[in-house]
Order: C-alpha cells, then sequence, then structure tokens
C-alpha cells in the first residue's frame, strides 16, 4: 500500500504542473476484491490535443514509469463524452 499512497500522491500533483487539466480524481481501491484494482484516475481535459500532450509531458511520463515499475497490469479508456461517441446499433 506504501507504493499506492506515493502513486496517489505523484498523480494529485499534476495538476499544479499542468494547467490544462480539468478535474483529477484518484480513488484507492477499498473492498480489496479478488478482481478489483488497487487504484483509479480520472481525469478531463481542456481540450482533445490537450490529453495527447499530456502523454508525452515529463510530469506524466515520470508518474507512468513508475506505474510500470509497481503494477503487473493497468487498463485505460480515452473517450470524449458525447462529441465524437459511437452509435451501436
Amino acid at each position: 500500500m506504501k507504493n499506492i499512497a506515493k502513486a496517489k500522491d505523484m498523480i494529485g500533483a499534476l495538476p499544479s504542473k499542468m494547467e490544462w487539466i480539468n478535474t483529477l480524481q484518484v480513488g484507492v481501491d477499498f473492498d480489496r476484491g479478488r478482481d478489483a484494482y488497487d487504484l483509479c484516475i480520472y481525469i478531463t481535459f481542456v481540450t482533445r490535443e490537450k490529453l495527447l500532450w499530456f502523454k508525452s509531458e515529463p510530469s506524466y511520463l515520470e508518474v507512468a514509469n513508475f506505474l510500470k515499475e509497481i503494477t503487473s497490469e493497468s487498463h485505460f479508456v480515452d473517450f470524449v463524452p458525447e462529441e465524437d461517441s459511437c452509435t451501436i446499433s
């Protein structure tokens, strides 16, 4: 859990380094269930372009490299609400 707390702190510091982050929430799993993940991150950006920029920012890369060291698996979903959404028939 020490690594998860460190990751949460590192992620939580990102908005102070990147003014184009609108919203950032970091949640730590409290259930510890068999299929649970330890950490969930929700971020919204000013524009889609800023999301793409975010992924190359040194501050983010530092966090991403730390997460790679301490995790065995991760999943990401990048989406734009409503605009450019897909319609499933």
